[in-house]
């Protein structure tokens, strides 16, 4: 009778062993098949950012700029989605950077102003006006060629609507764009270097539509 009982007992005890065996093996699949569930998600979330900063403006990557140690803060947050536009001073400052005589940087402040304009409405619309115009005054060269690209083409129009909107200096009235017009094609013809007669009919053409009555 004892030696059935010790015999009964060992052979509960093999089963008992044998479920805990078990039970930590499927724990252990179970922690490295959430092991590799995290790998994937981490590797998936460093190739989406990757993705990201091969985004290229006017024919160089992101990071081109954004890693230049001159390019400012406020242009790399809008970028990067931390700061937006509205009526304020730092939304000014992020459209006059597009002024800059920095050539390296001024690519990436213009797709800033570019982008702003074409997301522009209601009273944010009030601040791209003049920007764009005092731009295109500027850099008209640099202008009709970004805004001839496939990248911007298709926002040629909200240019237009913006400096007609807003795009009035404080001695000139909306209610003569005549003279707004006038003093638009004559300071954009003066930074036309060597302007050829196609690109002079290209800036009148372009101011007309900007002073339409």
């Amino acid at each position: 009778m004892k030696k059935e009982r010790k015999k009964l007992t060992m052979e509960s005890n093999k089963k008992i062993m044998l479920n805990v065996f078990s039970g930590l093996l499927l724990f252990l699949i179970a922690c490295g098949n959430n092991s590799n569930n995290q790998n994937e998600i981490t590797i998936n979330q460093v190739s989406d950012t990757y993705k990201n900063n091969q985004d290229s403006i006017i024919g160089r990557s992101v990071n081109f700029y954004t890693q230049n140690k001159n390019c400012s803060q406020i242009a790399k947050n809008y970028y990067a989605g931390k700061f937006n536009p509205s009526d304020n001073d730092s939304t000014t400052e992020l459209l006059n950077l597009s002024l800059t005589s920095d050539t390296l940087l001024r690519p990436f402040y213009f797709w800033c102003l570019d982008n702003v304009i074409r997301e522009a409405d209601g009273a944010l619309m009030e601040y791209v006006g003049i920007p764009a115009r005092k731009y295109i005054e500027k850099y008209p060269t640099e202008f009709f060629k970004y805004i001839s690209s496939k990248q911007f083409f298709e926002n040629k129009n909200n240019w237009v609507t913006a400096i007609n909107y807003s795009g009035y200096y404080d001695y000139e009235s909306t209610d003569n764009k005549k003279e707004a017009l006038r003093n638009f094609v004559t300071a954009t013809t003066k930074s036309c270097f060597k302007c050829t007669v196609q690109q002079k009919t290209e800036i009148k053409s372009f101011a007309k539509e900007c002073f339409s009555e």
